[in-house]
C-alpha cells in the first residue's frame, strides 16, 4: 500500500502516519500530555503563579492536579461549614445540610414509649429495629435504661448508639465491648474524625480490663528478666519492646539467615529509608497540633545539576568509632522519637548501642513499636506530649497542650 493512500499527521512538515485526533503517535502524545504539540521540552515546574514544586501532569504539581481532579480548579475552594437553608447559620451535618434540615428532609417522627416525646429517626433506620425484635421506641439511653429496669426489655441484638448522629443501631455484643467508639456508618466515622482528628482511634478498644492488664504485664516482665536478659535493662529511657530488644527470637537460626540474605538484596533508596509510613503517622500527630520538630525529607531543585534531588532533614547525632545516626523524629532541645518497624528485631544489638550512645549525649529516646503506633495511636500522642511536658516546658506551654492531656484522661484514662 502506498503512503499515499493512509492518512497522514496534520502538523505541517509531518510525513508520519495517522495515529489518533488527526496526529501522529508523536504529536498525539505531545498533545495528550501538554494540550499543545509543538512542545517537546520536559517541564519541570507547577505552572500556577507562585508555585515551585516539582511538575507531575496535565502542566501542575501533585498538589494542584489533585484539587483539579476534586474541585475542578486548581486553586482552594472557600470552606462552606453553613447550612445552605435560607436563614439558617448552623453547622453542617451532611450533605451541606444542618441536623435540624437534615432530619426534617431525611427522618420520620416517632414517640418514645417511656417519656412519650416526639423525636426524629432516619427512614432508613426501621430496618434496625426489626432486627432489635422490638416494636419499641427510644429517644435515648436514659429512656431505654429506665424502661428496662421497670418493665424488663431483652431485644435479640445489642443496642449500640452513634457517637457522631447519637442514634441507636443493633450490633452484636462481642464488637460492641472491644470498641472505643461506635458508628452507625462509614459515613459517621469520617465526619467524626475530620472533626476531631484521624489519631482518634475508632476501633482499637482493648478486650482486657485494666487490672487483667496490669496484672499480664507484669507477668511478661518477670519472664523476661528470668529469660532474656537485656543489656539496656538500667537505661530508663530505652522503650523496645523486649522480643526485639534481646537475644532470644522466635525463629531458628537457619531461619533468620534466610531472612537476613533476602533482606540483604533488596534495593533501598532514600525514600524507602524515610518517611517509612509510622515515621509519617508521628509526624502527622505532630504537624496537626502545631508542634514544631526536625525529620523527614524534602524533593529540593538542584539548578547545577538540573533535576530533582531528595534531601533528608533529619537531625544527625555522631556515635562512637566515627559513625552517626539520624534520628526519626527530633524535638528541641533533646527528646528523640524512633519508630521502630519489623526489620529491627534483626538490630537489638545496634538498638541498644544508639540508646547508650544518645544518652551520653543527654538525649531522651523515646520507642514506639509498629505495631502500638497502627492499633494505638492515641496512646503514642499521649506518651509523646507527657515527654514534651517533662523535658520542653517551654515548648508546652507555648503551644498550651495541656488541654490534650486533660482530654486524653477523660476520654481514655491516660495518667496525667
Amino acid at each position: 500500500m502506498n503512503l499515499e493512500l493512509k492518512r497522514i499527521c496534520k502538523v505541517t512538515g509531518c510525513t508520519s502516519i495517522h495515529c489518533g485526533l488527526e496526529f501522529c503517535n508523536k504529536h498525539y502524545l505531545r498533545f495528550k500530555k501538554h494540550g499543545d504539540s509543538s512542545i517537546t521540552k520536559y517541564q519541570e515546574f507547577c505552572n500556577q503563579k507562585g508555585c515551585n514544586n516539582k511538575h507531575s501532569h496535565w502542566g501542575l504539581c501533585s498538589t494542584h492536579a489533585a484539587r483539579v481532579r476534586h474541585t475542578g480548579v486548581p486553586n482552594l475552594l472557600p470552606p462552606s461549614n453553613i447550612c445552605n437553608e435560607s436563614n439558617c447559620s448552623q453547622n453542617v451535618f451532611r450533605n451541606k445540610k444542618c441536623n435540624s434540615h437534615w432530619n426534617e428532609q431525611f427522618g420520620s417522627r416517632s414517640k418514645c414509649d417511656y417519656c412519650l416525646k416526639t423525636f426524629v429517626r432516619l427512614k432508613y433506620r426501621e430496618n434496625e429495629r426489626k432486627k432489635i425484635g422490638s416494636g419499641r421506641s427510644f429517644c435515648s439511653i436514659p429512656c431505654r435504661q429506665n424502661f428496662t429496669a421497670e418493665f424488663g426489655f431483652k431485644p435479640k441484638r445489642n443496642l449500640e448508639w452513634c457517637d457522631w448522629c447519637e442514634r441507636p443501631y443493633s450490633k452484636p455484643k462481642s464488637l460492641g465491648i472491644r470498641t472505643k467508639l461506635t458508628f452507625c456508618s462509614l459515613k459517621c466515622m469520617r465526619i467524626y474524625q475530620s472533626h476531631n482528628g484521624w489519631y482518634e482511634a475508632h476501633n482499637k478498644g482493648d478486650s482486657l480490663s485494666p487490672e487483667q492488664r496490669q496484672r499480664l504485664n507484669e507477668n511478661l516482665e518477670k519472664w523476661r528478666k528470668e529469660h532474656e536478659p537485656c543489656r539496656s535493662e538500667s537505661v530508663q529511657e530505652c522503650l523496645i519492646p523486649s522480643s526485639r530488644c534481646t537475644k532470644g527470637s522466635s525463629h531458628s537460626q537457619k531461619t533468620l539467615v534466610k531472612m537476613r540474605k533476602k533482606r540483604g538484596d533488596r534495593i533501598y533508596t532514600v525514600k524507602h529509608m524515610v518517611n517509612t509510613p509510622i515515621e509519617r503517622k508521628i509526624m502527622s500527630m505532630l504537624a496537626v497540633n502545631e508542634i514544631p520538630f526536625i525529620g523527614g525529607m524534602k524533593e529540593i531543585w538542584n539548578a547545577d545539576k538540573q533535576k530533582w534531588q531528595i534531601k533528608v532533614i533529619q537531625k544527625k547525632f555522631e556515635m562512637k568509632e566515627g559513625r552517626s545516626h539520624r534520628a526519626d523524629v527530633f524535638i528541641e532541645p533533646n527528646i528523640v522519637l524512633e519508630a521502630d518497624g519489623w526489620t529491627h528485631q534483626f538490630h537489638h544489638v545496634r538498638d541498644c548501642d544508639i540508646n547508650e550512645n544518645l544518652i551520653e549525649q543527654n538525649q531522651k529516646i523515646f520507642r514506639f513499636s509498629e505495631e502500638l503506633i497502627h492499633k494505638n495511636p492515641q496512646q503514642v500522642f499521649h506518651k509523646i506530649l507527657i515527654a514534651i511536658k517533662e523535658h520542653a516546658p517551654k515548648l508546652f506551654e507555648r503551644k498550651n497542650l495541656s488541654d490534650a492531656l486533660t482530654f486524653n484522661f477523660e476520654k481514655y484514662g491516660y495518667p496525667i
